[in-house]
């Protein structure tokens, strides 16, 4: 009798630990007592379909909800393991909107990347609140709400299925600028990276007691692991997913995309493209799709295999002798000394840049134009728009598609594109102005204005 009253005591002792763990796991959800929400969690729910990052106020509005909200200023950034990756927060910028429209009112959602964030420049200067503005002093007898739902780092699909759980909302238009980040990560983007966190993440979906404790504990732990940064100092990437930047990577790491790689990107872009179209039509939502830019004259970066990482190459004295020539402003025989050696290095994306550089200041725009395309295109850099995706985007956007390639592409000088881009993609407030413009007319046939 002792015996099994020990063996009782024993096992109580036990399991009334764990019961009670699990009464105040199950009390605080009961009671909605949960911390914000961990970022690899926003990260796998955007993949979802139908992700949407509104919640019902209860007052009749819906809301971004606060811990999916990113306003642009005092981001948390961390360096990945690998070389090359890191990891930036979500995610949105602040959003309230009535769930029923008042009389008068005009609804457009603007979904895309961080060009469609506003990156570096801020949410009223950023394309989506430019055309809010416009929109209102053109037409003063209207309502305009101009939701900007641009996540950094997104890529289409993530697109799409955003798009697909704000038709709820009643939207009047869809503005879709998106493209950028369709091999952010230096593959294909087909669903959210989390090997190596799968089991944190099933706790997190799991256990509110595990959510508080990995919340206190990251939250004690901060200091050590992350370092604040700012909109116009860093890129950001939602959801804490991976970003890579082949830059930081040593040299010999550095490769290109493959043709198969970006074949299989351009299908994906352009079957999400299609999708947003079918969307508009099966929802009676007109839908502009904007060809997201890049910006040509942002100097490509180096590759394993290129003339600058040859040491001892009698074509890489050739190269800098070139590019002498080139500051020196004797145009002609630098062009014609990197026309020469582009023969032999036909892949090489710095030649096919500073030679487009040297025809345009030999006054040879139309031959320089090819050439800073093809350094785009050859780029090691992934996330920037190049031919392929661009074909991809136009072929199945047909006539939905906007093409803003002639609104922002330098026409001569890297001072006349430093207007313009902040950096390889993202625009400056003129820029964004510029895009505002070549919306505004299209906005105003669409919605019948």
């Amino acid at each position: 009798m002792k015996q099994n009253r020990a063996k009782w005591f024993r096992l109580t002792a036990v399991a009334l630990p764990v019961v009670l763990l699990l009464i105040l796991d199950v009390a605080l959800g009961m009671a909605g007592i949960v911390p914000p929400e961990d970022p690899l969690l926003f990260y796998e729910r955007t993949y979802g379909e139908e992700f949407s990052p509104f919640r019902d106020t209860g007052n009749g509005e819906v809301e971004i909800r606060p811990d999916w909200i990113n306003p642009g200023v005092g981001l948390e950034a961390t360096q990945g393991t690998a070389a090359g990756r890191f990891f930036l927060n979500p995610g949105f910028r602040p959003g309230r909107l009535p769930m029923k429209k008042g009389p008068g009112t005009l609804r457009i959602f603007v979904l895309g990347g961080s060009s469609a964030y506003g990156l570096y420049v801020g949410e009223e200067e950023a394309f989506s609140g430019q055309l809010r503005t416009r929109l209102e002093q053109g037409h003063p007898d209207r309502t305009f709400e101009v939701i900007n739902l641009g996540c950094p780092g997104w890529a289409s699909n993530r697109v799409l299925n955003l798009m697909e759980s704000v038709t709820s909302l009643d939207p009047d238009l869809f503005i879709v600028y998106s493209g950028h980040n369709e091999l952010l990560q230096g593959q294909v983007d087909r669903g959210p990276d989390i090997e190596g966190s799968r089991l944190r993440l099933g706790l997190l979906k799991s256990s509110n007691l595990y959510r508080w404790i990995d919340h206190l504990v990251s939250s004690l732990r901060r200091s050590e692991k992350y370092r604040e940064v700012r909109e116009d100092v860093a890129a950001l990437q939602a959801g804490r997913s991976l970003v890579f930047d082949p830059s930081t990577l040593p040299v010999e790491q550095r490769q290109r995309p493959e043709a198969g790689l970006l074949l299989e990107a351009a299908d994906q872009f352009g079957a999400n493209i299609r999708g947003m179209v079918e969307l508009g039509s099966r929802t009676g939502i007109p839908v502009l799709i904007a060809v997201p830019v890049a910006n040509l004259w942002s100097p490509p970066t180096i590759a394993a295999g290129d003339l600058l990482t040859l040491e001892g190459r009698p074509e890489l004295g050739q190269f800098l002798q070139a590019l002498e020539l080139l500051e020196a402003g004797r145009w002609e025989q630098a062009t014609e000394q990197l026309m020469h050696l582009s023969d032999s290095f036909p892949e090489d994306a710095s030649l096919h840049y500073w030679l487009g550089v040297s025809l345009y200041k030999a006054g040879q725009p139309t031959a320089g134009l090819p050439e800073l395309q093809a350094a785009l295109d050859l780029d090691v850099r992934t996330h920037r728009v190049g031919s392929v995706l661009e074909d991809a985007l136009l072929t199945a956007g047909g006539g939905h598609v906007l093409d803003l390639r002639q609104v922002l592409r330098s026409s001569g000088s890297n001072e006349e594109a430093a207007a313009l881009f902040s950096d390889h993609c993202h625009p400056t407030q003129k820029g964004h102005r510029l895009i505002a413009d070549a919306l505004i007319p299209n906005v105003e046939l669409l919605l019948g204005l």
